[in-house]
């Protein structure tokens, strides 16, 4: 049965509705929204799930610069908004996510006295190599560059990443400069204004906050309960005690139907 307590859930700033009717099963689902990692996404995985279930979809905490790191804050955010008051059949998470959903789950254990069901996809903590996975995609999506430019972006990247080892916020702040720079040739070859090129060249460094609060969260023993869904290259991850891998690119598990089916056979158990 799902976690309940008494709200309505017209405005919810935590959270965007993405799909399913008001009213129906409460699936919250955490990830950040607005990387260009060239991944299937939980929006492509709520496209495909019944009517029935209200998919909502964290939305990225408004960070500035200058901002301390508190994971904290991304907590309250998601927890003190209507979306996460009612009905709530199960908290999803994707990489990193997994493990704000992770954390989430244990508050709304802590509020209603029942953990809903958390279903975790390709999670872990994030690393130095999680920035450089996940860096490499945004430089290939910048188009406006040529492959050339892209090569030697990934060169510059291994150069300071090499620097850096596995100092996270080391290898934070050096990422962000050289998107940085990328973005400021993007942005004039395609005459973006420097105020909105500014804005999209913020979002990196809101990823990298993201990333770095969610290494903050100290891990309870109830997130071994959670089952883990993994594409080929993850399998195993040992995040959890129980995982199901799918034979699929890290790129398409959020869009495979058997994805899909799998996720829907935990919801209807909650039914």
């Amino acid at each position: 049965m799902p976690v309940t307590a008494a709200a309505s859930k017209a405005e919810s700033p935590g959270w965007t509705r993405v799909a399913g009717r008001p009213g129906g099963r409460t699936v919250l689902a955490v990830d950040f929204d607005g990387t260009v990692r060239g991944e299937a996404t939980f929006r492509d995985l709520a496209r495909s799930l019944p009517d029935d279930i209200e998919f909502w979809h964290a939305t990225v905490l408004d960070t500035r610069r200058g901002d301390t790191v508190d994971s904290a804050r991304y907590l309250d955010w998601w927890l003190n908004t209507p979306a996460a008051d009612t009905g709530i059949v199960a908290v999803l998470g994707y990489c990193a996510g997994s493990v704000f959903a992770s954390a989430l789950a244990d508050a709304l254990k802590a509020r209603s006295g029942r953990r809903p069901p958390t279903l975790l996809f390709n999670p872990g903590v994030p690393t130095v190599a999680t920035l450089e996975r996940d860096f490499r995609g945004v430089v290939e999506s910048m188009t406006a560059l040529t492959q050339d430019e892209r090569d030697a972006l990934h060169s510059r990247t291994a150069d300071a990443l090499k620097r850096c080892g596995p100092d996270f916020d080391a290898a934070g702040a050096e990422l962000s400069a050289i998107y940085l720079d990328a973005c400021s040739t993007v942005f004039e070859r395609w005459g973006i204004e420097d105020d909105i090129g500014e804005e999209l060249g913020d979002l990196f460094r809101s990823y990298v906050f993201y990333l770095t609060a969610a290494r903050q969260i100290e891990r309870s023993p109830a997130w071994s309960s959670a089952l883990s869904v993994t594409s080929r290259d993850q399998a195993g991850s040992g995040f959890t005690d129980h995982e199901t891998s799918f034979d699929l690119a890290r790129s398409d598990l959020l869009r495979s139907q058997e994805v899909v089916s799998a996720v829907y056979g935990v919801l209807a158990a909650e039914a």
